[in-house]
């Protein structure tokens, strides 16, 4: 369904939506969730989460245009949109952590077939040469070892990254917020300095009147002068 955002109640109906959405995929791609998505249902997932993505933007981009809003009200709406661009982020890390687990446990299963074939074959490495199955079984223990340990630390270093991950998108949502807050005040600026143009407008045009009279008096006080001057000079004559 399409909705007017420029409409109050419109925009919280899209809000609700796009928040019922957002709920639901994070349920679906939750590590905790009881089945992993498949690569169909992934893609379902995508596509819902870049029509909500869109849906954010739309939706902040039209809290301006507003109409009946107070200024806390629509920073109410942009506190809504930050909430919903925090749980779309969400949803990303978390289908993108799940492919990323899938693709590493293919891999991993892959290698391991692969080596059990060329065991099978014959074609054995230099490192098991001469072993007995005993032995193999028991190199092959450690090498899955040393395997998850790799694992382990490449995880831990994926979580430090997802942390400065979130500080950092953490900080972009502060200074957005700041960016919006200085937007106002830009505009609030430039409608008192066009309500001081007015103003100036105006006097100017009120201070043209008593110029003119103030030019008039003289002509008449110069012509007064004259005029004496030629009664003067005409009774001594």
């Amino acid at each position: 369904m399409t909705y007017d955002l420029s409409d109050a109640h419109d925009w919280l109906l899209q809000h609700n939506q796009t928040l019922h959405t957002l709920n639901s995929l994070l349920e679906k791609t939750s590590p905790s969730a009881p089945d992993a998505p498949s690569t169909k249902e992934r893609a379902k997932m995508r596509k819902l989460l870049k029509d909500a993505k869109r849906d954010i933007i739309d939706m902040r981009d039209n809290i301006a245009s507003l109409s009946e809003v107070t200024k806390a009200d629509r920073q109410q709406r942009r506190d809504k949109c930050d909430a919903l661009t925090e749980m779309q982020k969400q949803v990303e890390r978390n289908i993108s952590n799940a492919t990323s687990q899938k693709a590493k446990m293919s891999e991993l299963v892959e290698k391991r077939e692969r080596r059990y074939q060329n065991w099978k074959k014959g074609d054995e490495p230099d490192e098991i040469k001469g072993m007995d199955d005993r032995q193999v079984l028991s190199y092959q223990n450690e090498v899955m070892q040393q395997q998850d340990k790799s694992a382990e630390v490449l995880s831990s270093a994926l979580g430090r990254i997802k942390t400065v991950g979130q500080r950092l998108g953490d900080e972009l949502d502060e200074h957005a917020i700041l960016l919006n807050d200085l937007n106002d005040e830009t505009h609030k600026t430039t409608r008192n300095i066009e309500r001081q143009n007015r103003r100036m407008d105006k006097l100017i045009k009120q201070a043209r009147v008593p110029l003119s009279l103030c030019a008039i008096i003289c002509l008449v006080i110069v012509l007064v002068v004259i005029l004496v001057l030629v009664l003067k000079f005409l009774v001594f004559k």
